[in-house]
């Protein structure tokens, strides 16, 4: 068998999730490296959420998802290409569905699995359902199924991988055996750009004298978007002024201050832009988002939530915040005080973050460190 470790997924993208972790992990990869990575499909495009129009009734449509998640969690989709994968002493799935399946096709490797979201794949599938269709009375009848599925997976493999254990806070439906668990830190090679804070703001129509606050991905309850357009709606500094890129189920808010730029492909641009980016996640697992914001030398503007909470723990200097009433405002309030010279030492101690802990060099050497780990656990 190969002596490495093999990190799988359906498809690897720019962007988040499972897909866009592997698709900057694979960029790291040299000849002397310890891992590699295998994808049936890529794409050098971000990911864009589509929410279709219902083709079919609602109540028949939520039972086919669930019926459809079931079957996910019994490994019975078969991965493109999924022979090649087998010759591999350690591999490493980065999905719920995905491990299920290398468990029941792969006896002699040994299996591991890294989750990536806020939450579990049982509720997190649940709670996407009825962002999109609406809340049905069978969702306690699937939970437990699932629920059920999702922990025999957990029980299985040889190894859990995460970023960090704070961003697992939420995964309250999963049994997790904390000696199978082996951190990570996450890390990506930065995002460039030749734009400037005042070239990117004319590219966007936007005003060079305003103190601007971004929030860039999925508009839902999870990323915290409707506490987010709560505290717009409520903050009253002329000064202030905030935008947003991305889509979901909840709408946007409509008022003077706040501008909506919907779906986007140009994040450089639009983070480049901005004098501070807010993440005010009810839930989070390790978001990309702050690291690319680093790596282009934007601060960041954290809830104290999850994966979060290590990101603060790692930068020291940084703005976090409990998602109450007022104190997100009560904190941009504040920051529009500094001068253009304060900024701009905040963002150059951004970069200088970003490179001493989340490049794509220190990237390489945590999974160097897995592989090393692995190796000693399973000689």
């Amino acid at each position: 068998m190969i002596n490495k470790i093999l990190h799988v997924n359906s498809n690897i993208r720019p962007g988040g999730g499972p897909a866009g972790y592997l698709y900057n992990l694979k960029k790291t990869i040299t000849k002397d490296s310890n891992f590699n990575v295998f994808s049936p499909e890529q794409s050098q495009e971000r990911d864009n959420t589509v929410y279709n129009k219902r083709k079919i009734p609602v109540f028949l449509l939520r039972h086919l998802l669930c019926i459809k998640y079931i079957f996910n969690l019994l490994g019975f989709f078969k991965i493109k290409n999924e022979n090649e994968i087998l010759n591999y002493k350690y591999i490493l799935s980065h999905t719920a569905p995905i491990t299920s399946r290398i468990l029941k096709i792969n006896k002699a490797s040994i299996i591991g699995i890294m989750p990536h979201g806020p939450l579990s794949y049982s509720i997190e599938s649940l709670d996407d359902l009825e962002d999109k269709y609406g809340k049905f009375l069978f969702r306690s009848f699937y939970q437990k199924i699932l629920n059920k599925l999702e922990n025999n997976i957990f029980k299985k493999v040889d190894f859990i991988s995460v970023a960090t254990k704070d961003g697992i806070d939420g995964y309250n439906n999963i049994t997790i055996d904390f000696d199978k668990l082996f951190e990570v830190t996450t890390g990506l090679p930065g995002l460039e750009t030749t734009q400037t804070k005042e070239s990117a703001r004319k590219s966007l129509g936007l005003p060079a004298d305003k103190f601007i606050v971004g929030y860039f991905g999925r508009y839902n309850h999870h990323k915290g978007y409707d506490y987010l357009c709560s505290e717009i709606d409520n903050n009253n500094d002329k000064n202030i002024l905030f935008i947003s890129a991305g889509v979901g189920p909840l709408s946007s808010t409509t008022v003077d201050n706040y501008i909506d730029f919907g779906w986007r492909k140009d994040i450089d641009t639009l983070i480049t832009s901005c004098d501070f980016i807010v993440v005010p996640n009810r839930f989070t697992y390790f978001d990309l988002l702050p690291l690319e914001c680093l790596s282009l030398s934007r601060p960041v503007i954290l809830s104290n939530v999850g994966g979060n909470k290590t990101l603060a723990k790692i930068m020291g200097d940084v703005r976090i915040f409990n998602l109450q009433n007022g104190s997100l405002n009560a904190i941009l309030t504040e920051l529009a005080k500094l001068s253009n010279q304060e900024l701009n030492n905040i963002n150059q101690l951004s970069k200088t973050i970003f490179d001493t802990n989340f490049n794509e060099y220190c990237f390489n050497l945590n999974h160097e460190k897995l592989f090393h780990d692995l190796s000693i656990k399973f000689k």
